[in-house]
């Protein structure tokens, strides 16, 4: 890789083999303002947060646990 040819990658197919470059980046052209869409995270199901609270609270340090797995959200 290279800063002078962003998205462009050099690769061989084996060691004496030549070097081919491969476009590895979609055109900034196919998005209308030069970035994709965001995609917010859809966040911990209810059940997937008890998990976290009873099964890996207890080994996480303590000044840590409400940050990493706090009190499940009532859904």
């Amino acid at each position: 890789m290279s800063a002078d040819k962003p998205g462009i990658v050099t690769v061989k197919t084996a060691s004496d083999a030549p070097e081919v470059e491969i476009l590895v980046l979609r055109p900034l052209a196919m998005f209308a303002d030069g970035m994709p869409p965001v995609i917010p995270a859809a966040g911990l199901s209810g059940q997937r947060q008890q998990y976290l609270y009873r099964s890996v609270r207890p080994f996480v340090r303590k000044q840590y646990q409400d940050v990493t797995c706090p009190l499940p959200i009532d859904n």
